[in-house]
């Protein structure tokens, strides 16, 4: 950190980094978020913040609830 900076130095891959990529894949891939806290380490609503939702996982989701609605017509 350079003096009188507040930024922290940013790194191309970091223990976060990756700990943000598994948490994705491991919520895509439909574990159960109790099951990926107590693989990653997070408690609370800590896992939010490590989570990215995928273009691929809101279309799933959207299809989804499409066909429900659809279903229910």
């Amino acid at each position: 950190m350079a003096a009188g900076s507040d930024r922290r130095e940013q790194q191309e891959l970091s223990f976060h980094c990756l700990r943000h990529t598994a948490r994705t894949l491991l919520e895509e891939a439909g574990q159960p978020k109790a099951v990926i806290d107590a693989l990653l380490g997070h408690e609370g609503d800590t896992g939010r913040i490590y989570t990215t939702v995928g273009e691929a996982a809101l279309r799933v989701a959207a299809e989804t609830l499409e066909k429900s609605v659809n279903s229910e017509l």
